[in-house]
């Protein structure tokens, strides 16, 4: 909770007030401060393209077979809200 209230410059008393297991919609999680903006899939990867400055990133993704994880990246691609894919970092090398 303190890297949260560090990192979204909350306080700490608000932070433990809202982790108290609910699940917040991505606009209450707007409205809370917990996140910037409203995106999926395609939106993350061109804001961390625009962030860090590579054109052209390799996305890697976890084996969906692959324990929680993977069982979570399933569950969210079947969501019919089209909200799916997480877990994905991009990788680089400095040449």
């Amino acid at each position: 909770m303190a890297a949260v209230a560090t990192e979204r410059r909350l306080k700490p008393a608000k932070v433990a007030e809202l982790a108290d297991g609910r699940v917040y919609t991505g606009s209450q999680a707007r409205q809370l401060g917990l996140i910037d903006e409203l995106g999926g899939y395609d939106r993350a990867i061109e804001y961390l393209k625009h962030r860090t400055g590579i054109k052209d990133p390799r996305i890697v993704e976890p084996d969906e077979d692959a324990g929680l994880a993977g069982f979570i990246v399933k569950q969210l691609r079947n969501e019919a809200s089209g909200l799916a894919r997480s877990a994905v970092r991009l990788e680089y090398s400095i040449p």
